[in-house]
């Protein structure tokens, strides 16, 4: 999940479901009939909204309202947990922290990927999990189902 602005970007296998944070509605589905597992969504701070599939090596990104295929590539086997810092999209993979800047260059890093390739795709997913909690927690009991009914 990722929040731009007041809309929750949320992947759901071969879908992207953008929801109104303020009224809990449903306001527009993507679907990506082509991927096989998206799982981890990050935005850059500008509107643009990175998605991984983590069974497809593909990382899908939305622009201007437009969901496409940004990025096919071997290094990216099980792509999971996405981070943007610094004008650079960071990507947790099987192998490897990968940085891949603007023009789609990676840059790999195996060093210690033990520890902090396990560090970092788990604080993702437990960051990701107390996101969700909190967004839950916090909406009132008819927003909540609302939400659930779309999953």
């Amino acid at each position: 999940m990722s929040i731009v602005k007041n809309k929750l970007f949320v992947s759901d296998i071969n879908q992207v479901a953008i929801f109104n944070i303020e009224t809990g509605t449903l306001e527009k589905n993507y679907l990506a009939p082509a991927a096989k597992f998206l799982n981890d969504v990050c935005s850059d701070g500008k509107g643009n909204v990175f998605i991984s599939d983590m069974l497809d090596k593909t990382i899908y990104k939305i622009e201007n309202g437009v969901l496409t295929k940004w990025l096919v590539d071997d290094a990216l086997e099980n792509v999971n947990g996405l981070y943007f810092y610094d004008g650079d999209l960071y990507a947790g993979t099987k192998n490897a922290i990968l940085k891949i800047n603007a023009t789609k260059k990676i840059t790999i890093n195996r060093q210690n990927i033990n520890l902090v390739g396990f560090c970092f795709l788990y604080c993702c997913i437990i960051i990701g999990c107390i996101n969700i909690f909190w967004f839950f927690k916090n909406l009132p009991p008819s927003k909540e189902r609302h939400l659930y009914a779309h999953r």
